[in-house]
């Protein structure tokens, strides 16, 4: 196991969010014994063990799933494994709880143009030290990433790659469709975490080019294609969070991300 400290997720939960959770997602099977409750998407399974404790779910409870090695290696209840693979999961009852990516400006694998100030070669420097790039090589130092927090290229398989488009949501589907696969409880089957984020967008009007923002909505989505596949919304709670403000679209980031309590009526 590799301590959580010693690794950078920038999509990491959130504790507002992951106490929310933690109230919420009931591990009781309805006669006297438990469900397994799967991450699907464990990143480095930040503050959850900890936050689930004290609400009462004991950590043998817990099954992560992760495709980056790096990351699936933070906490023991987390194994490397394809979000995708149906053999990555629990083969008993449980339970899904995760935060999926949103597709905003942090998935995809751009890792930074090479520094100006050290043309990239801070990286192999063994005493100095730039400070324009914090060493890194790269002008990604202030952007925050998926790609960026391992400074390599996210794995093939890794829906994070890619940002809000129809690859993105092909893929979501495609997850989502595997869920029903799985052998979930009636009640409180999904907990979902979401949140809707803004895109700057140009169109030509005339001989002018007119930038706007638009508001994707993510959680919109969501909620008509797991609908559609047998899920049932049962409760939308909207929960306030800081926001990164630096960056594109920094001042204009929605500040609330979104629980998502879904039942399963598929069967």
């Amino acid at each position: 196991m590799i301590p959580e400290a010693n690794l950078r997720h920038d999509a990491k939960w959130t504790p507002a969010v992951i106490e929310h959770i933690a109230g919420v997602l009931d591990p009781s099977d309805g006669n006297g014994g438990n469900l397994i409750l799967v991450d699907p998407m464990a990143g480095i399974g930040h503050g959850v063990t900890e936050t689930f404790g004290r609400a009462g779910i004991p950590v043998d409870l817990l099954w992560g799933i992760e495709i980056e090695p790096e990351w699936a290696a933070a906490e023991e209840w987390i194994g490397q494994g394809d979000a995708f693979d149906i053999n990555s999961y629990p083969q008993t009852p449980c339970r899904i709880f995760t935060s999926i990516d949103y597709g905003n400006r942090m998935s995809g694998n751009y890792l930074g143009s090479p520094c100006r100030t050290c043309k990239g070669k801070a990286r192999t420097w063994k005493q100095k030290r730039c400070e324009a790039c914090d060493n890194t090589g790269s002008d990604a130092g202030g952007r925050m990433g998926y790609a960026i927090s391992l400074n390599r290229k996210l794995a093939p398989a890794n829906m994070a790659r890619n940002g809000w488009g129809s690859k993105w949501r092909t893929e979501k589907v495609e997850l989502f469709h595997l869920w029903t696969k799985l052998d979930l409880p009636v009640e409180g089957a999904l907990v979902l975490n979401v949140k809707d984020h803004w895109r700057s967008r140009r169109v030509k009007v005339g001989d002018e080019k007119v930038s706007f923002q638009e508001l994707i909505r993510v959680s919109d989505w969501c909620i008509e294609v797991l609908t559609g596949l047998g899920f049932e919304l049962v409760s939308r709670d909207r929960i306030s969070t800081p926001s990164y403000s630096r960056g594109q679209n920094g001042e204009a980031r929605e500040p609330k991300e979104q629980v998502l309590v879904f039942d399963w009526r598929g069967r």
